[in-house]
């Protein structure tokens, strides 16, 4: 039985209002071992911190989903407090930092391990391409290029692609919705409430808060996983 384990931050982790994508690809892939390596929060950075925890279990095939949080605490102020509060590690980060520390965290799988590695895009953030705000314009600008430099380390690295990023981009482009304008930590809390006291499913978070892919804006409901669970299940088919 192969091990394939996924290395990343909240959308890897599946906790709260975010959809559990590792226990949705466990119970319909008997025949793989999926590894749960998410923490909500994480930088790029965080995951160099925590390396070993692939290096550990040695997967067959690493999945590498990183980089919303770069991109979002360098657009909201509170979100960079909040990370600070919840995470050790306290480096500043902007994308030359992020594109160094995700390509060391390649190299040191492909020095130290076996294991197949798969680097992903980023999904999107807030549901407005066609006309945004200035904020949520800010953040499609960030994942359009940290996803470029996702997508440069794999073909320098010569490892494989997930395109994650544009895959939801074309989804949200035709169906447009909402802008992703603040982060606000009562919110965070209000949904985890709702998720782990009133057992509220991802997908009605998102309903109550008018998301059509997200629960929140930001962590993904069944209909926004299912664009990176389609990519995933195309892959292991190969």
């Amino acid at each position: 039985m192969k091990t394939i384990a996924f290395f990343g931050s909240s959308t890897v982790a599946g906790r709260g209002p975010a959809f559990n994508i590792l226990s949705y690809l466990q119970n319909q892939h008997k025949d793989f071992e999926f590894k749960n390596l998410g923490s909500d929060g994480d930088t790029a950075f965080d995951g160099l911190q925590r390396i070993d925890d692939v290096l550990n279990i040695k997967p067959d095939i690493t999945f590498i989903l990183l980089g919303a949080n770069d991109v979002l605490v360098n657009i909201f102020p509170k979100m960079k407090k909040f990370q600070r509060l919840i995470k050790a590690s306290k480096q500043e980060t902007n994308i030359n930092l992020f594109e160094m520390n995700l390509r060391a965290i390649v190299q040191t799988l492909k020095i130290k391990t076996n294991s197949k590695i798969v680097l992903c895009s980023l999904g999107m953030v807030g549901e407005n391409i066609t006309n945004p705000s200035i904020i949520q314009q800010q953040i499609n600008d960030g994942l359009k290029s940290y996803s470029s430099i996702i997508k440069k380390i794999a073909s320098e690295e010569e490892i494989d692609y997930l395109p994650f990023y544009e895959n939801s981009y074309k989804e949200i482009l035709v169906n447009p919705n909402k802008n992703f304008d603040e982060f606000k930590i009562f919110r965070i809390v209000r949904d985890n409430f709702r998720s782990i006291i009133l057992k509220w499913s991802p997908d009605k978070i998102g309903e109550r808060n008018g998301w059509k892919f997200h629960s929140d804006g930001i962590h993904l409901n069944s209909k926004g996983a299912i664009i990176f669970i389609n990519l995933i299940e195309n892959y292991l088919k190969c």
